[in-house]
């Protein structure tokens, strides 16, 4: 599936995942657990979630899970006598399940299957002294849970929320320096207020295949979680007439930064390697909940400073997801798309009446009282954010009603889309499975 000397939708692909279900049943996996059993299920559960089969994957990397806690794995074994290397070999396994199952739960909104109090497995010696990458990724696979944990809460907690971007934030400065990217960071106006600060403090673009995608992943994890778990406190602030003075401005403005930050992160994975990022779902998809993010400034409130950007990286994604929908078969980018398209007609809908003078609000500043320090300091953050159009290479789209052009036989969603943005994701609506994956997941458990 991630060959390029192959078709991304190449059946041989299923003919492997079939294959592999009969030597995990003939097998006995449920009963003869080993890390044989765990890794295959961890792989076939990302083989799912590539091929776009995202309850199945979710199903199978429970399996997973469940049987890595049968065994043990969560409890490290330093003191039991094992060999350097299956102590190695299993602590490999436990980091790999736990970080891929958390993180792929933060992506689909879904509770993970361990709490980080709930183990002591220490990271395996490769994971110390290697790059950083893994180190890192699993560091923040740990937050991330910390942030499932309250964000899933029927009431969370927003300062519980805040406390945790607080540690991921803290844990990315201390990304090292070759892992760090440039044009993602470049739009982390929280940190860096100038271009300069930012090349002093990350390496210029590399070619190295393995250095430019765990670079763009650690920035994509990051930027996803804290996403995710602000975005219904966005949603909240922009009901207010300047979403920069609300009780949820850090969350607002957070979203709006970490939405650039995964659109630009795609922006240059793509243009460094166009061919193989079309193959790694998640840094579209995420840059799809970016845009949309971006669109909702737009419908929400088109009298914003930040509405040119926001449409300038709403056209952005589209002229990305534009390039690769004659090439990519999945029916997620034409649904991607299809959703970018339509949420841009209404931006333009909204922001032409709003400069036609239909509207009449007016976004009021701060009153003196609510200029405390905190206060001037979101304000600083905003005046950057509106600044940093500036820093932006992205460049114009076709017009808002060129949808036929591309030549895509759209159907209009029916329900109205403002109301869908909170629970709308790159897959679609959560909770919604249009087929029956237990068809998928035929492990055969009637074989005798």
């Amino acid at each position: 599936m991630l060959n390029m000397e192959v078709a991304p939708d190449d059946p041989t692909c299923m003919d492997f995942y079939k294959l592999s279900q009969q030597c995990l049943v003939s097998g006995k996996f449920l009963v003869n657990n080993s890390l044989t059993t765990v890794q295959t299920l961890s792989l076939m559960a990302k083989f799912t979630a590539y091929a776009g089969m995202r309850d199945v994957a979710w199903q199978v990397r429970g399996m997973a899970t469940r049987i890595m806690l049968a065994m043990g794995l969560h409890r490290d074994g330093q003191s039991w006598n094992l060999s350097p290397k299956d102590l190695n070999n299993r602590r490999r396994t436990f980091w790999e399940t736990y970080s891929t199952d958390v993180l792929i739960s933060s992506n689909w909104d879904r509770p993970s299957g361990l709490h980080a109090d709930m183990f002591d497995t220490q990271l395996p010696e490769d994971y110390i002294h290697g790059s950083g990458f893994e180190r890192q990724r699993c560091r923040m696979s740990m937050l991330a849970q910390e942030a499932l944990q309250e964000s899933l809460k029927i009431r969370s907690n927003y300062k519980k929320l805040r406390e945790i971007w607080h540690k991921m934030v803290e844990v990315e400065s201390e990304t090292p320096f070759e892992l760090r990217n440039r044009a993602a960071l470049s739009f982390m106006v929280s940190k860096y207020s100038t271009l300069a600060e930012v090349e002093t403090n990350t390496p210029p673009s590399s070619r190295k295949l393995r250095l430019v995608f765990q670079s763009h992943d650690l920035t994509d994890v990051a930027s996803t979680l804290i996403l995710s778990m602000f975005r219904p406190y966005f949603v909240q602030a922009m009901e207010t007439p300047d979403p920069s003075t609300s009780a949820y401005a850090e969350a607002y403005l957070a979203v709006i930064e970490r939405s650039r930050m995964l659109i630009a992160n795609l922006r240059s994975l793509h243009s460094i390697f166009p061919l193989i990022s079309t193959r790694h779902w998640f840094f579209w998809n995420h840059a799809f909940s970016g845009a949309v993010s971006m669109a909702t400034i737009c419908i929400a409130n088109p009298g914003s400073p930040l509405v040119d950007q926001a449409l300038n990286d709403l056209n952005s994604t589209i002229s990305l997801y534009t390039t690769i929908q004659s090439t990519m078969p999945q029916n997620w980018v034409k649904r991607n798309l299809q959703w970018l398209l339509e949420l841009r007609a209404k931006a333009h809908e909204k922001i032409d009446a709003f400069r036609a003078g239909q509207f009449t609000e007016h976004i009021s500043p701060a009153s003196a009282s609510e200029e405390t320090t905190e206060h001037l300091l979101l304000v600083g953050w905003r005046n950057r954010l509106v600044e940093l159009g500036h820093r932006d290479p992205a460049p114009e789209t076709d017009q808002p009603d060129a949808i036929s052009a591309l030549g895509l036989d759209f159907e209009t969603p029916n329900s109205d889309i403002l109301s869908q943005l909170l629970g709308l994701t790159a897959e679609g609506p959560q909770f919604i499975t249009p087929f029956d994956s237990t068809a998928m997941l035929d492990f055969g458990f009637n074989h005798q």
